[in-house]
């Protein structure tokens, strides 16, 4: 054997006895590969980074962090690949694929760009596309490397980059993206307090935060990292205050897909997600920007595209990282960033935003008839017991499930449509009584607005004003139901309808009467004397002085045997100023000096600052005017010690 060498050698060493001609073709080893970009402190994610150590330590092939766009999914990767980089010797290789642009790398781009960083010459690299995959196993054989594939495209990629000996760390839109037997993350927004702290630390240490500013810019960007980052980069870059921000944003005209964050434009990004959608889910997509509810249901999408399968049309969007998965309760949103371009991409098709609205509204409410009559209607003779029962257990679960839309589907319908907010708003009063609730008011206050604000005239609101009374009375809400009637007097009134203002007044008056009765049938002292305070205080504000004189004179018989001061103290100061309007000047003043009394004892300034101003009052009218001045300066002298 001759022991000689001439032509091209690929490698560090040529061992040979004669060296005629030697060309030397030399790249570094794995050992060498240092490719992670920098590492950047994350905020609100040691959860997360507590879940990919354990997903570490079961030696998987490949793990796969997924999640919606803009959530941050890189940045966790990259801080988790540098933490575990140790353990993989021979080196880490980093590649964005660029899935989350237009332009993103093939596979074949891909592994010719691994198989030169794995130290091949480029005249080494196959030509032939399907020798790449072999080629590369080959390079990398037996080294620990860890491959992190960012911005992965398709699920077949991480596939490809599986070895046994290392690891492949690969980030992209959802879980569909990683095949079986990948060990998968899932990466949601931040919480509140830790999207503002991200916030806070990426904006310009001279940037003034006042109030909720914070807050309000947290919560428009959906608790993405993405968003928070570009606005705290606008922030530094813009003479906007974060107020200033915040209202801009919140009114369109700074959509945060305008913005870009950390050399990703935002709007480009969705886009990509959004194009890649089957025509269907696209529709959806756009028409769910109008949607003012924050859970994505079924019945939501249903609601936005009409016919078709909804919940093939949440996978693909989810897929594509366009929607928020939250595993407790199984529900999804679309991310409050994501509404704006949403809205933009409608089309001729889909029609303007209003009448995507006007369309989700009809739906919704002959969703919630139709739910209401199948929970309590009557169902047809000889009807199946167990049928009847899953179609009114089926009822109910619509109004379970899609309370919090309808609130606010209802906000939106009480400053556009009165019919739409009636049809709301009813049937899910109807619920909310039947499940107890104590709190109405978010149904019940954007209602009153409604019928104030959209009836043709005050005849037709006070009509709906009078039935809703009626309907809060049937549901035993007597608090409500005396809302609705003195809406309807105030609006009487504001006409000068003394017809009506009348009605309204007896009405009333009736209403005050049925909740003291409930309070006397009940027996109990405590509830009567409450009652009886507050059917006084609503005859007070009616003008009916003396009726409101003998309910508190009732009431503090009960209080006085109780040791609650500072109520007796409430109910002396109401007595004092009704027996005055009454004409009871002198008793008047007794009750007065005596609450001051008490609001001294359990120093209650405020208490006594209003007490000494209506003594001060009363003993004028008695023509005691020097004790009236000394009450009135000390009432004064402690609202100026208070402000």
């Amino acid at each position: 054997m001759v022991n000689e060498f001439s032509g091209t050698a690929h490698g560090p060493v040529v061992q040979a006895g004669r060296i005629d001609h030697l060309e030397v073709h030399y790249r570094p080893p794995a050992t060498h590969l240092r490719q992670l970009p920098p590492v950047a402190e994350l905020i609100g994610r040691d959860t997360e980074l507590a879940q990919l150590r354990s997903l570490a330590d079961t030696a998987p092939a490949a793990i796969g962090v997924g999640g919606p766009r803009w959530a941050g999914k890189s940045a966790l990767a990259v801080a988790f690949a540098h933490e575990i980089a140790d353990r993989y010797p021979d080196g880490q290789l980093y590649l964005d694929l660029r899935g989350n642009r237009h332009n993103p790398l093939s596979q074949e781009e891909a592994l010719r760009w691994a198989l030169r960083s794995s130290g091949l010459a480029a005249e080494d690299v196959p030509d032939d596309p399907s020798h790449l995959v072999s080629a590369y196993r080959s390079a990398l054989a037996d080294r620990r490397v860890l491959v992190v594939l960012d911005n992965v495209v398709d699920e077949t990629t991480v596939d490809v980059f599986t070895r046994p000996a290392g690891l492949v760390l690969a980030t992209g839109r959802g879980a569909p993206l990683f095949p079986r037997g990948v060990a998968k993350l899932h990466v949601r927004p931040l919480d509140l307090p830790d999207a503002i702290a991200l916030l806070r630390r990426e904006a310009d240490s001279d940037v003034h935060w006042h109030g909720d500013d914070a807050e309000r810019l947290a919560r428009l960007c959906g608790g993405l990292p993405l968003p928070l980052i570009a606005v705290a980069d606008h922030l530094r870059r813009t003479a906007y205050s974060p107020r200033g921000l915040a209202d801009l944003v919140a009114d369109g005209r700074v959509p945060l897909s305008s913005l870009s964050a950390n050399g990703t434009a935002l709007g480009d990004s969705l886009a990509v997600s959004y194009r890649r959608l089957p025509e269907e889910a696209r529709q959806a997509f756009r028409r769910l920007g109008v949607f003012p509810g924050a859970t994505v249901s079924d019945r939501a999408v249903q609601a936005v595209i009409g016919t078709g399968a909804p919940d093939d049309v949440k996978r693909a969007m989810i897929a594509e990282g366009l929607l928020v998965e939250h595993w407790r309760g199984g529900t999804t949103e679309l991310p409050a960033p994501f509404r704006s371009p949403a809205r933009e991409w409608l089309t001729d098709v889909d029609g303007s935003a209003d009448q995507v609205l006007d369309r989700i509204l009809d739906h919704y409410v002959d969703a919630a008839e139709s739910a209401l009559t199948a929970w309590l209607g009557a169902h047809p003779p000889g009807t199946d017991g167990r049928v009847s029962e899953v179609v009114r257990r089926t009822g109910r679960g619509f109004f379970l499930g899609e309370a919090e839309n309808l609130r606010s589907l209802l906000e939106s319908a009480a400053t556009r449509r009165l019919d739409a907010a009636m049809g709301l708003a009813l049937p899910l009063l109807e619920y909310l009584t039947r499940q107890d609730e104590d709190d109405l008011r978010a149904v019940h206050e954007p209602l009153l607005r409604a019928v104030t604000d959209l009836s043709g005239g005050h005849r037709e609101a006070f009509a709906l004003l009078v039935t809703l009374n009626e309907t809060y009375a049937r549901m035993s809400r007597p608090a409500e139901a005396a809302d609705c009637l003195i809406e309807a007097q105030r609006l009487a009134r504001a006409a000068h309808d003394d017809e009506l203002a009348t009605r309204a007044t007896r009405l009333l008056l009736a209403a005050f009467d049925r909740k003291l009765a409930l309070a006397r049938e009940s027996g109990d002292p405590e509830r009567i004397a409450n009652s009886l305070v507050l059917v006084a205080g609503e005859h007070h504000d009616l003008g009916n002085p003396r009726f409101a004189r003998r309910l508190l004179l009732e009431a503090l018989e009960f209080y006085r045997t109780t040791d609650d001061v500072p109520e007796i103290a409430d109910v002396l100061a109401e007595l004092g100023e009704v027996s005055r309007e009454a004409g009871h000047l002198a008793e008047s003043v007794q009750f007065l000096r005596e609450s001051v009394r008490l609001f001294e004892q359990v120093e209650d300034a405020e208490g006594l600052a209003l007490a000494l101003a209506s003594l001060s009052d009363a003993l004028t009218d008695l023509g005691l005017h020097d004790e009236a001045a000394a009450a009135l300066a000390r009432s004064d002298e402690l609202i100026d010690l208070d402000d």
